[in-house]
């Protein structure tokens, strides 16, 4: 396998060169939250769960924040169709729930599922903490502005942090650990460095699958 390119069946942005940090201590960072994302969604869908889940990437709620900064234009902005057309689907049953990854200070990632189908926000910090204001306020206002309805904020269950670097696999197995409770359950406190490892080799299985199939398809055409 080269280490070099980009990785299929992820972002376009994301390449080999980012892999080796799941081996390490590194920080993930927003390529590596997206990389495991698309493969929870990859999942979801094979396990034909994907029609009533969205699953985000994290800039999704980057751009959330800034809508809520100044909302007078959301309703009727064509560069924000997309995302209204996400709350829209959301709030008449076509999906519903969302996950995502946070980040908070730009130096900590958390786990978010918002089910419309209950009205709950389910917040998951592997530190402990309590629901980020700006966080609460971005998604009440957007799942109020879709629904009419408040929505209440809940505990996500989430492993607790034991060092300074696996908050973003941490996040991610809390919230994969939620909306795909058949594969995944939340790890102990002193497994995030093989969860680490799991992940890596899921998504290089993954580039592996999608590889052979773009390679199959160009040498029959």
């Amino acid at each position: 396998m080269s280490w070099s390119g980009q990785i299929y069946g992820s972002t376009p942005s994301t390449t080999m060169e980012q892999l080796p940090a799941y081996l390490t201590q590194e920080w993930l960072s927003d390529d590596h939250e997206n990389q495991m994302l698309h493969l929870l969604r990859d999942q979801l869908n094979e396990e034909a769960l994907n029609n009533n889940i969205y699953v985000a990437e994290t800039y999704f709620f980057q751009l959330l924040t800034q809508i809520h900064r100044d909302p007078r234009s959301y309703s009727t902005s064509n560069s924000f169709a997309w995302i209204r057309r996400v709350g829209q689907d959301l709030a008449t049953g076509v999906n519903d729930k969302l996950t995502t990854i946070i980040n908070i200070n730009m130096n900590h990632w958390i786990g978010v599922v918002v089910d419309f189908e209950r009205s709950n926000i389910l917040y998951g910090d592997s530190m402990g903490g309590v629901i980020d204001h700006g966080v609460s306020e971005t998604l009440t206002w957007w799942t109020n502005f879709h629904t009419g309805r408040h929505f209440n904020m809940w505990y996500l269950p989430i492993t607790r942090q034991q060092d300074g670097h696996s908050c973003g696999i941490l996040a991610w197995n809390a919230i994969a650990a939620c909306v795909l409770p058949a594969k995944y359950s939340l790890i102990d406190p002193s497994g995030a460095t093989n969860e680490r490892m799991r992940v890596f080799l899921q998504i290089v299985e993954e580039h592996q699958k999608v590889s052979c199939s773009v390679s199959f398809s160009v040498h029959f055409i």
